[in-house]
C-alpha cells in the first residue's frame, strides 16, 4: 500500500531506516479492517517521520481513490510547504482538530468520509488522515469514533518512531563527532600534518606490511631557537606552517609526512628497487623548496633545514634502528654546516649515533678516559697567563685522542652531559688545588674556565655541589669562570638559566659568554644577564688579516665590551697577525695554537706562569 519509495533524507544524515517502518506499514494495510471503512488514505511527510514518507492508500486506483486525493489536496498545504519546518519540531501527539464528517456520492454510491489532521506548532498542518466508510452501513458518531482510535494508534508509533530517529541521530551525530575528534588526535594541529604519535604507528604499520624499499626521512628545522628569540614566536609558527607546505608539495603525493617535535618533521617515502637516485632525487626537490622560504616570508637569513635519511630494509629492517640511522645521518648533516642532506653511510657516520657514543662514553668516564686539558689564557698586553680553559679529551686504550667534535652528540643526553661537566670540575678542580702557582704573576688568582650546559644550570643542587668541591679542595669561588655559549644564554630573564648564572656570580664566580657572535639575539642580552666577560669566536679571530669586515666586527665588540664594562678573550689566534691585530685594537686577553696548545695535566705543573708575545708577533 506504501507508495512512495524511501527518502534520501535519512540515508544523508546516515541514519538507520526505522524498524518500525514496517509496522506502519502493516498499519496502513490494516486500517480498513480496524475500522470498518472501504478507504483510506494516510499522507505525512518525510521530514515530519523521518527518513521517508508515509503515503498509505486503499484502494490505489479507481474513482474513489481518486475521489480521495481529491479531498486530501482540498483540505490541506501542499505536503512540500513542511520542509520549511526547523529539524527539532516537536514530535507528533494525537490529532487535535476536530473531525471533518461529510456525506458525498462517488460513482453512484454514498460515503461518509471523516478527515482528521495531524498538527505542529501554532496549528500548521503536518499530516492527514482521511477514512471513507459505506454511508448505508456505519453512522457518523460511529465513523467519527473509528478514526478516532485509529488517529490515536497512529499517533503513538509515530511518536515512537520519532524518538528512535532522533536517538539515532543524535548517535550518528556523537559518531561524527568522535572520528572528528580522533582525526584531530592523529593530526599536528599548528601544521596539519600527522603528528608524532600518528606518524610513528603509520610507519610502523607501512615497514611491517612490507612495501619494498622505503625511506625514512628527518628535517630539523636549523637555529629556530635563534629564529623564535630574534622574530617572535609567531613568525616562528608561520615558519613551521611553510616548511610543513613546502615538504608537502615537494614529496611524492604518497609519502607519509609528520611533525614530529618543536621543530623537527619525518617522511617516509617509498622508493624503487635502486632507492638511492630516487631518494636523492627527491631530496634535491624537497631542499630547494625549503631553501626558498626564508625569502619569501621576507627574513633571507633564517637559514635552512638539515636533513637525514636512511633506508629500509637495506641499512635497517626495524622502526627503531632505521629511526637512529636516520637521527645519526641528520646529525651528520648538522655537522656538515646545516643547510645539507645527509644518507646515513656507517662508514663516516657511526661516530654521530647517540646510542653507539652514549654506550661508550658512559663507561670511558667510568673508567676515567675522559680527562681535562688546560688552554692557557694569556693577558695580551703583558702575557702573563691569567687562567687555564678547561677543555674534554677522550682517550681509549690504544686510541687517539679526541676532542668534543668528535663526542659532541653526548652533549645533547642530560645525564652525560652532566656527568662530563661534573668530571670536568672535579679533575681539574683536584689538580688547580695541587699546583706550586695557584696564582699569577701579579698575585691574583689563576682562574679555570668550565664549559657548561643549559641541563647544568637548570639542575637546582648544581652551585651547592660546586661549592661543596670547591670547599674540599680549598679553592674559592674567585678561581671559577663558568663558561656559557650563546646559545644558551638566549631565554628571557628570571628563567632558571638567568637565576642559575645569577646565583653562581652573587657566590664570585665570572660568567663568561662563549663563542660570541655567532648566535642570534645575543645584544638585547648583555644589559640584562649577569655576565662579566665575552669570548669572541674563533671564526672573526681568523679573519682579521684577510678581512676587513671581520676586523671590523672585532673593533665593534671590543668597543661594546668596554662601554659595558666587560673583558674580552679572543679565542682561536693562530698567527702573529691576529696576534698583532688584537694587541694594537686593546683586546685584553687570549687564547690559540700561537701562544700555547692545551696542556695535559703533567704538562700544567711546569707552564710558564708568562708567555712571550713580542716574540711570536708579526
Amino acid at each position: 500500500m506504501n507508495t512512495l519509495p524511501d527518502m534520501a533524507l535519512g540515508a544523508e544524515a546516515g541514519l538507520p531506516a526505522s524498524e518500525l517502518d514496517a509496522v506502519l506499514d502493516r498499519l496502513g494495510a490494516a486500517a480498513l479492517p480496524l475500522t470498518g471503512a472501504v478507504a483510506c488514505r494516510i499522507d505525512l511527510p518525510a521530514e515530519i517521520v523521518g527518513p521517508r514518507a508515509i503515503c498509505l492508500a486503499a484502494p490505489l486506483s479507481g474513482p474513489l481513490a481518486d475521489h480521495m486525493q481529491q479531498m486530501a489536496q482540498a483540505r490541506v498545504q501542499p505536503l512540500g510547504s513542511a520542509a520549511a519546518l526547523p529539524r527539532s519540531a516537536p514530535a507528533l501527539g494525537a490529532a487535535r482538530d476536530a473531525a471533518n464528517t461529510t456525506l458525498q456520492e462517488v460513482e453512484g454510491s454514498r460515503y461518509r468520509f471523516v478527515q482528521r489532521c495531524f498538527t505542529g506548532p501554532c496549528g500548521l498542518v503536518l499530516g492527514d488522515i482521511l477514512l471513507g466508510f459505506d454511508a448505508a452501513r456505519t453512522g457518523a458518531d460511529e465513523a467519527e469514533q473509528a478514526a478516532l482510535h485509529f488517529t490515536a494508534l497512529l499517533a503513538s508509533l509515530l511518536a515512537e518512531r520519532r524518538g528512535k530517529l532522533a536517538m539515532a541521530r543524535d548517535m550518528a551525530a556523537l559518531g561524527r563527532h568522535a572520528a572528528h575528534l580522533q582525526r584531530r588526535l592523529r593530526k599536528d594541529p599548528l601544521t596539519g600534518l600527522e603528528n608524532a604519535t600518528s606518524f610513528e604507528a603509520g610507519v610502523r604499520d607501512d615497514l611491517g606490511a612490507g612495501r619494498g624499499a622505503q625511506a625514512l626521512v628527518l628535517f630539523d628545522v636549523d637555529h629556530f631557537k635563534d629564529i623564535n628569540d630574534l622574530h617572535g614566536h609567531q613568525f616562528g609558527d608561520i615558519y613551521l606552517r611553510a616548511i610543513a607546505g613546502a615538504l608537502s608539495s615537494s614529496l611524492p603525493a604518497d609519502a607519509r609526512i609528520g611533525r614530529i617535535g618543536g621543530d623537527e618533521f619525518a617522511a617516509l617515502l617509498r622508493l624503487p628497487s635502486d632507492p638511492e637516485p630516487a631518494l636523492a632525487s627527491a631530496l634535491r626537490r624537497c631542499q630547494a623548496a625549503l631553501q626558498g622560504l626564508g625569502e619569501s616570508l621576507g627574513k633571507p637569513e633564517i637559514g635552512g633545514v638539515s636533513i637525514g635519511a636512511a633506508l629500509f630494509p637495506r641499512q635497517a629492517e626495524t622502526y627503531d634502528t632505521l629511526f637512529e640511522l636516520a637521527d645519526t645521518a641528520l646529525y651528520a648533516a648538522k655537522r656538515a654546516g646545516r643547510g645539507a642532506e645527509m644518507l646515513f653511510d656507517p662508514r663516516r657516520h657511526l661516530r654521530f649515533s647517540l646510542r653507539e657514543l652514549m654506550r661508550n662514553f658512559s663507561g670511558a668516564l667510568a673508567a676515567g678516559e675522559v680527562r681535562p686539558v688546560f688552554h692557557p689564557v694569556v693577558d695580551l698586553a703583558t702575557g702573563v697567563c691569567t687562567g687555564y680553559e678547561v677543555l674534554a679529551r677522550w682517550q681509549a686504550p690504544g686510541g687517539d685522542m679526541v676532542g668534543p667534535e668528535l663526542f659532541s652528540p653526548i652533549f645533547e643526553s642530560p645525564v652525560l652531559a652532566e656527568q662530563l661537566t661534573r668530571s670536568m670540575i672535579g679533575q681539574a678542580t683536584e689538580w688547580l688545588s695541587r699546583l706550586p702557582q695557584r696564582c699569577r704573576a701579579e698575585g691574583q688568582p689563576l682562574r679555570i674556565g668550565i664549559n657548561v650546559t643549559r641541563f647544568d644550570l637548570c639542575n637546582r643542587s648544581f652551585a651547592d655541589d660546586l661549592a661543596r668541591l670547591l670547599a674540599d679542595f680549598g679553592l674559592s669561588w674567585e678561581a671559577l669562570v663558568i663558561e656559557v655559549p650563546e646559545t644558551v644564554m638566549l631565554g628571557e630573564t628570571g628563567g632558571n638559566v638567568f637565576e642559575a648564572l645569577r646565583d653562581l656570580r652573587a657566590r664570585g664566580a665570572k660568567i663568561a659568554l662563549d663563542d660570541f657572535g655567532t648566535g642570534y639575539g645575543s645584544l638585547r642580552h648583555l644589559g640584562t644577564w649577569p655576565i662579566d666577560m665575552l669570548k669572541i669566536d674563533c671564526q672573526f679571530v681568523q679573519g682579521l688579516s684577510a678581512r676587513p669586515r671581520d676586523r671590523a666586527v672585532v673593533e665593534a665588540i671590543l668597543s661594546m665590551a668596554r662601554r659595558f664594562g666587560f673583558r674580552v678573550v679572543a679565542e682561536g689566534i693562530e698567527t702573529p697577525g691576529q696576534l698583532s691585530y688584537l694587541r694594537a685594537m686593546g683586546c685584553d686577553a687570549g687564547q690559540g695554537h700561537l701562544i700555547s696548545a692545551p696542556l695535559s695535566i703533567e704538562e700544567l705543573t711546569s707552564a710558564p706562569a708568562v708567555y712571550p708575545l713580542s716574540g711570536v708577533e708579526a
